[in-house]
């Protein structure tokens, strides 16, 4: 969280969403390349209220069960077996 790829690479959707990790958050970045978006994967548990405030409260639009959309960018979640978000996959489109 406190590298020049976090700084550079994260969009502030996902940077917002990891304040309220439950434990060590963890980043992956892929690049963009010709038609293919960003993607940045954050890993780490969070509660499925918090998602849902988050995903209102900027106005993102359902695409499926787990998806979401707002302009160029696409995020989606994964839930473990506790019934809490374990990844947020943000992909961004520029």
């Amino acid at each position: 969280k406190f590298s020049l790829d976090y700084y550079l690479l994260t969009p502030k959707d996902l940077s917002d969403l990891s304040k309220h990790c439950e434990s060590k958050s963890r980043f992956v970045y892929n690049s963009a390349d010709g038609p293919k978006p960003s993607i940045v994967h954050l890993y780490c548990p969070i509660e499925d209220k918090i998602i849902s405030s988050h995903i209102e409260k900027n106005n993102f639009q359902r695409v499926s069960d787990n998806q979401f959309k707002k302009e160029a960018i696409e995020i989606e979640f994964k839930r473990n077996n506790t019934g809490k978000v374990s990844l947020i996959t943000i992909y961004e489109y520029l």
